[in-house]
């Protein structure tokens, strides 16, 4: 339902699950913000999908503007576009969150 496009496409050279999380993470948020996942099945078979890897921005447009940016390098197709767990910590609208994964004891 959700896994990234080098998934999909079976495309295991050069896999890393890091990075196929990064996508994961990113459309789940668009799920919980949407309340529904924007495609059955990812495969090149569902319109949906195809769609969106087609044009993304029909997808990120519908978000709200602070995150539009982190989400749309998170749900980069090419795992080499994708935004890195830095990248996505120091975020101004996602690394809000950041501060609470340090415990302070």
């Amino acid at each position: 339902m959700y896994l990234a496009p080098e998934v999909v496409g079976q495309r295991i050279d050069g896999y890393r699950a890091d990075i196929a999380d990064i996508w994961h993470l990113g459309l789940l948020y668009v799920a919980i913000v949407l309340r529904k996942f924007p495609w059955k099945l990812a495969t090149v078979d569902n319109e949906n999908f195809r769609r969106f890897l087609d044009r993304p921005e029909t997808l990120i447009d519908s978000l709200p503007n602070e995150s539009r940016s982190i989400i749309s390098r998170m749900l980069h197709p090419e795992p080499r576009g994708r935004a890195t767990w830095d990248e996505i910590l120091a975020d101004p609208w996602l690394g809000k969150g950041a501060e609470l994964l340090e415990y302070p004891y």
